[in-house]
C-alpha cells in the first residue's frame, strides 16, 4: 500500500482489495486518531475506506462478524466518515 504522510493526515493510493490492506489502514487510523475519515473514489475504494473506518472504530471485530447482515456495532464514536464518490449511480456514498 502506498501512503503519504501530510502534516495533518494520511493519503492512501493504489489500494488493492484485501483484508491485509484494510487491517493495515485501520492500524494507521488507530495510530493517527483522526476526527474524520474521508473516502474518495468509486465503489471498491469507498468500501475499503468504510471497512478501515469500521475496524478503526472496533479493532476487536473480525471480518466474519462484520459480514453478518444487520449486526454492525455503533459507529462515529472515534471518527466521522465522509464519502466523496467519483462515480454516479453506484450508491457508494450511502453508509450505515
Amino acid at each position: 500500500m502506498e501512503q503519504s504522510r501530510a502534516s495533518d493526515g494520511y493519503i492512501f493510493v493504489s489500494i488493492p482489495g484485501s483484508q491485509i490492506i484494510i487491517q493495515d489502514g485501520a492500524k494507521v487510523l488507530n495510530d493517527f486518531e483522526p476526527d474524520w475519515i474521508i473516502g474518495i473514489g468509486g465503489g471498491s475504494v469507498m468500501d475499503w475506506a468504510k471497512a478501515m473506518w469500521l475496524f478503526h472504530e472496533h479493532p476487536e471485530l473480525t471480518f466474519e462478524e462484520a459480514a453478518k447482515p444487520f449486526t454492525l456495532p455503533k459507529l462515529r464514536t472515534k471518527a466521522k466518515f465522509a464519502a466523496i464518490p467519483t462515480t454516479s449511480g453506484s450508491g457508494v456514498e450511502v453508509s450505515n
